[in-house]
């Protein structure tokens, strides 16, 4: 008997994707769509991918906290602003309540004490590393939220960082002091006094301090990632992070002021041990917010298996005919060629699996990837010569490409025989139909779909 838990996913299965959402009116569409990021957010966490990033990245964090906050002092002096630290700081600690402050007191002490010059060449290196593996963590994380395989080199990854890390504040504290000297001036006062605008007045500075947190995470979310986002899709993950984070800081704020209890147990752990459960809650956010931006920029992954399992049998042989007849029918229509990004949505699976056959095709002498960033893809050869025959064995038997390794299996009379049968028929049935004939069959995309059956 099926379990509990079981029943409701194959009746969510079915409810949320036994219908072709881009046929649906736009209502049900957003609900549709909603409740598929949803579930799919739902099924993340319970895998716990999300979770075990979160984890490391609180860790790393708490490693090169003092680090991070002594070089971003050090910038902030630079530029004539080193007194704006402390109110972000208490900003983000303000959940914690009026604890929050003399934490944060603390943390800034221990960010004065740091002469660069007492450190030492392993006290100065260990510091970096600290601020480095953080780093490292953030594009990790975004890499698998992404599912992009390559990452970043050292040096674009230091520039892009720091650069949010430190851009995005600078400009939050430019934003706030254009906003403070605005308030203060004469016609802002005659404004202020005029109805209905006054009362619209203060209703914008109330949202303000929300208005800049959904721009910070925005901003985290168009340039952090390896690869090109889209701003409609940033913003919208910029703003249910932002929502998010500012109501969990509200719910926060107040089991903290509702539970002196934990300090009487914890005593003087107790501040830390609220940091560390505020610091988990904030990256779990930020990576939540990451997650809705990837789903709306790429819908395909949504209700597919888990990120990293690979396309095989019947499906992985139907991608790459289809995948092939797509490429060679633009190159016989003179059109553009397909990318992998372009090919994903016309397929509907993720990148990675796909670029698997992609470079499976590609390993056998099939297809060629352009010289272009993103690169597209041409058939490596005149389609009228190739069979169907070929591009299944070469997703099959992985003939090149990057397939699975070729296992050595004992040997066996009867099974051999059975193989040597499929061979043949396979060969008599698709060995004299050739993929350039079957691009050239009427039927556009439909007979497309019908040759890959």
């Amino acid at each position: 008997m099926a379990s509990r838990w079981e029943r409701l996913t194959r009746w969510l299965n079915r409810a949320l994707w036994g219908q072709e959402v881009s046929g649906l009116p736009w209502r049900r569409r957003v609900l549709v769509r909603s409740g598929q990021i949803l579930w799919a957010l739902a099924l993340d966490l319970y895998e716990g991918a999300l979770t075990r990033h979160t984890t490391s990245l609180v860790y790393t964090t708490l490693l090169s906290l003092v680090p991070m906050l002594a070089f971003g002092f050090s910038v902030l002096t630079a530029l004539g602003m080193q007194n704006r630290l402390e109110p972000l700081l208490l900003g983000f600690l303000a959940p914690l309540g009026p604890e929050g402050r003399g934490f944060a007191e603390r943390i800034l002490e221990f960010v004065d004490n740091i002469e660069v010059g007492v450190l030492g060449t392993m006290g100065l290196g260990f510091l970096l590393f600290t601020v480095g593996s953080l780093i490292y963590k953030i594009e990790t994380s975004f890499n698998y939220i992404w599912d992009i395989r390559e990452a970043r080199s050292w040096p674009q990854s230091v520039s892009g960082y720091l650069s949010v890390i430190f851009g995005g504040p600078i400009l939050i504290f430019t934003t706030i002091g254009m906003t403070a000297r605005a308030l203060e001036s004469p016609w802002f006062r005659v404004i202020w006094g005029l109805e209905p605008f006054g009362t619209v007045l203060v209703l914008l500075s109330q949202l303000l301090p929300v208005a800049l947190v959904v721009g910070a995470f925005t901003l985290f979310y168009l340039l952090v990632p390896n690869t090109r986002v889209p701003s409609l899709n940033a913003l919208t993950g910029g703003v249910v992070a932002g929502l998010l984070w500012q109501l969990s800081g509200w719910v926060f704020g107040s089991f903290v002021a509702s539970s002196a209890r934990y300090a009487a147990i914890y005593s003087g752990f107790a501040i830390g041990l609220l940091f560390m459960i505020w610091l988990y809650l904030s990256w779990l956010i930020l990576l939540v917010g990451a997650r809705i931006t990837f789903f709306f920029q790429h819908p395909e992954y949504l209700g597919q298996p888990e990120q990293g399992t690979p396309l095989r049998g019947r499906p992985r042989q139907r991608a790459a005919l289809t995948a092939m007849l797509l490429v060679c029918r633009e190159f016989e229509l003179g059109r553009s060629p397909w990318t992998l990004e372009a090919l994903q949505a016309r397929l509907g699976i993720p990148g990675n699996p796909l670029l698997g056959v992609l470079e499976d095709l590609h390993g056998a002498g099939l297809i060629a990837p352009t010289g272009e960033s993103p690169p597209a893809y041409l058939p490596a050869r005149d389609p009228d010569t190739v069979t169907v025959k070929e591009v299944i064995d070469a997703v099959t038997r992985s003939s090149g490409g990057a397939g699975p390794p070729r296992y050595r299996l004992r040997p066996d009379p009867v099974a051999d025989r059975l193989m040597e049968r499929m061979d043949r028929a396979l060969e008599q049935e698709l060995g004299s139909v050739t993929v350039g004939a079957l691009a050239a069959a009427p039927g556009g995309d439909a007979g497309v779909a019908e040759a890959g059956e």
